[in-house]
């Protein structure tokens, strides 16, 4: 039995995730990261840690004590508490400083470099989850118009564009026009910000960026998401089939049916 190590963000990813990996057969060791874990992480997990942002030293220690082989990573690190006052190891200022900023690919990338150095395998969250990937084609009763298929392909266009940049995973489109972006915010506030800004009926695409690292970071909707929508006036969710987690998604979709919403892979 291979033993994984879980280092679980914000969200219901994470505990997917870590009910997944039992029934895979790892012995799990879940790190919560504070404060953004869900505490239901705790209840699939042979060990359970709470670590600090800061706190790199003390996890590697307690992986190699525990015997871990297998990392992954999964939930969403909030980018606002980067930006407050951390607490930082040693060894973690100099993941920082390699990182060469607050950019979460590169940050996440100088990570899984010092958990590699150590001579861990940090796995794919895909390999843990592709129970939970979306397919090609509409999911939904509702199909897109032709205007809002032409509404996603500008999206999809605009989400290339700015994917090296590491803005975001998610526009919101309107008649070609993209009224929101998502930033450090997260889908769902900029969902509701676009839907506001366009008057309802619009695309929400989101989409990894180009060259994403799909290790530690799919793109992930849900429930919540179609709440959202639903709340903006939003009407069609599109997402790359393959590559995007759609958790609970008989769930997702009988509630995009209750609201009117398209959901479709593309």
């Amino acid at each position: 039995m291979s033993t994984l190590a879980l280092f679980a963000a914000s969200g219901r990813l994470p505990l997917l995730l870590a009910e997944e990996a039992c029934r895979q057969g790892y012995k799990l060791i879940a790190f919560g990261v504070t404060p953004m874990v869900e505490a239901g992480v705790r209840r699939f997990a042979d060990c359970y840690f709470e670590i600090g942002l800061g706190q790199l030293q003390r996890s590697i220690d307690i992986c190699k004590a525990h015997g871990v082989s297998d990392i992954a990573f999964a939930g969403k690190i909030e980018k606002k508490a980067l930006y407050g006052s951390l607490d930082l190891d040693d060894r973690m200022r100099s993941v920082f400083a390699a990182a060469g900023g607050f950019g979460t690919d590169e940050l996440m990338r100088a990570l899984v470099a010092e958990f590699e150095s150590e001579g861990f395998a940090v796995i794919s969250q895909i390999d843990l989850g592709s129970a939970f990937l979306a397919r090609k084609g509409v999911m939904t009763s509702r199909s897109p118009s032709n205007e809002q298929m032409r509404d996603i392909e500008w999206g999809l266009e605009a989400l290339r564009v700015m994917g090296p940049l590491d803005i975001g995973q998610s526009v919101v489109v309107k008649q070609r026009v993209v009224v929101a972006v998502e930033g450090v915010e997260g889908t769902d506030q900029a969902i509701l910000r676009g839907g506001s800004l366009a008057g309802g009926e619009a695309v929400v695409v989101k989409t990894p960026k180009p060259g994403q690292d799909l290790r530690f970071d799919v793109p992930t909707v849900g429930e919540r998401t179609i709440l959202s929508m639903h709340s903006a006036g939003c009407s069609v969710l599109a997402v790359q089939a393959g590559s995007t987690f759609i958790l609970d998604q008989d769930r997702a979709v009988e509630l995009a049916d209750r609201c009117g919403i398209c959901i479709i892979g593309v």
